[in-house]
């Protein structure tokens, strides 16, 4: 298995997982199943685009990408030492491997080299086990994650 950032060429694995999460796990997402499932091939190849201040990580397993999390950083100069993960996803079939722990810690470690990046938030739903589990205790206390620099937001 290995860990890359996705480019534009990826755009239809994104969407095939993307998709399927927000088919499985509907909860977690601030979009639906419906709404994306009709948007154009380009909407997808610009979510995956990458940029100094954007990019889409993920784990694949052979050619099947299984594991996606999304970097932003603000783009306003008063917030733009702040950055945040979002859509973090992993296969039903993958998960308790410790693979999204993986990928974060990836992700995190190449944020970090953006200029100027101080902070990093991650959110998650406290109904999220999983999710709170794996930001709090695992990231924010790893020491390759700058865990002073990482905010955990756990909301209702």
């Amino acid at each position: 298995m290995k860990c890359l950032v996705l480019s534009e060429k990826d755009y239809l694995l994104y969407k095939e997982i993307r998709l399927k999460a927000l088919r499985s796990d509907p909860l977690y997402f601030g979009s639906t199943y419906e709404e994306e499932a009709i948007k154009s091939d380009d909407y997808f190849k610009n979510k995956v685009k990458f940029s100094s201040k954007h990019f889409v990580m993920g784990f694949y397993d052979g050619t099947k990408l299984i594991n996606v999390a999304v970097f932003n950083s603000q783009t306003n100069m008063k917030e733009a030492h702040k950055g945040e993960i979002t859509s973090v996803i992993c296969l039903k079939e993958y998960r308790n491997q410790g693979l999204t722990y993986n990928l974060l810690t990836c992700l995190i470690r190449k944020a970090f080299t953006v200029p100027n990046l101080k902070i990093i938030k991650l959110t998650c739903l406290t109904n999220n086990n999983s999710a709170r589990h794996l930001y709090w205790a695992d990231c924010k206390n790893h020491p390759n994650t700058a865990s002073e620099r990482l905010f955990v937001v756990i909301a209702s």
